[in-house]
């Protein structure tokens, strides 16, 4: 009977030992959710903070006139949402080969050329600006350039 009771009460102090490390972990554990798109800002003072986090959205808005792809390309910064625009192929991010100034890009790609959206910096206020992209031929070479402001972030 008492190697029993002894048991049981080894049992209930690992149980409590256990439940309170759990509870007292939990603030250090991540959120919970469905894991796309969510960025836990709580507890953050954007005041205190010169972190600044941008999200690209992408949604496929099926085929233009001519058979092309197209993509509605949106940007989510500060909690504003930045409808950027539709283009023709289908989108990605990249930083790889970024423009001085350039913190960001995606690339809208169809058929041999589309459409560079960046997020550029200068002199302290950040941009998106949109410009050409081509992949060139054997008598031309590639192109990059001619980037026009968008919207001012």
């Amino acid at each position: 009977m008492q190697k029993g009771f002894i048991n049981v009460l080894l049992l209930i102090f690992v149980l409590i030992v256990a439940g309170g490390a759990f509870f007292a972990l939990r603030p250090l554990l991540p959120a919970q959710g469905d894991g796309i798109g969510d960025v836990d800002m709580s507890g953050v003072n954007e005041a205190h903070t010169d972190v600044v986090v941008y999200q690209w959205i992408y949604e496929d808005q099926g085929e233009d006139s001519a058979g092309a792809p197209t993509t509605k390309v949106s940007l989510i910064t500060g909690g504003r949402k930045h409808d950027i625009g539709v283009f023709q192929g289908s989108c990605n991010d990249s930083n790889t080969d970024l423009l001085e100034g350039e913190q960001m890009k995606v690339v809208c790609w169809w058929a041999g050329g589309g459409k560079e959206i960046g997020i550029f910096t200068e002199n302290g206020v950040s941009t998106v600006r949109v410009g050409d992209v081509d992949e060139g031929s054997a008598e031309a070479p590639g192109f990059r350039g001619n980037f026009k402001v968008v919207t001012e972030l």
